[in-house]
């Protein structure tokens, strides 16, 4: 009789185990699944327009920046430097508006930087405020002023090629 006890207590705890990884597997594939369709949900950052330094059209769509402005999400414009083909400048636009469909952004938490002999990054012995203004039309204003508010040379006027990142829900 103990041998069938243990033998009905071996199939009934087989069965059971059978049936918990079971349902752990399936489940597992829910959360998969669930993981998948949120995170294809999420917003993620997108290259929304490209230009080169006049303001033409490389790539993108001029009104999809426009309404990412308009709807209040984060921006992040990329400046490509003139002198170095693949160097490039990456800035978080802090004060952003559009006008006659021309985005303005502006930056002004950097502070200067330059590299020493040895060609590493450092701060400046006397630092500078880099205040920057660039417009999806090409242009791009800098100005410089030293922390403790005296002009440092005169502000600089270029064009630059540039690519606006918005952090944007996905295209439904």
């Amino acid at each position: 009789m103990t041998t069938e006890i243990i033998v009905a207590s071996i199939g009934a705890i087989a069965t059971i185990l059978a049936a918990y990884i079971g349902a752990s597997v399936a489940a597992k594939r829910q959360v998969d699944k669930g993981v998948k369709e949120i995170s294809e949900n999420l917003p993620s950052w997108d290259e929304l327009f490209e230009h080169d330094e006049n303001g033409k059209k490389i790539k993108g769509d001029i009104n999809r920046l426009i309404e990412a402005v308009h709807n209040g999400y984060p921006i992040k414009v990329k400046i490509n430097r003139p002198q170095q083909q693949d160097d490039i400048e990456l800035m978080d636009a802090e004060w952003i508006f559009v006008e006659n469909k021309t985005v303005v952004a502006t930056n002004t938490s950097q502070i200067s930087l330059g590299k020493d002999k040895n060609g590493n990054y450092r701060y400046f012995k006397d630092a500078y405020h880099y205040y920057v203004i660039v417009s999806s039309k090409g242009q791009h204003h800098a100005t410089r002023i030293h922390i403790d508010g005296r002009p440092k040379g005169n502000p600089t006027d270029g064009v630059r090629r540039m690519t606006w990142i918005g952090l944007v829900p996905p295209r439904q």
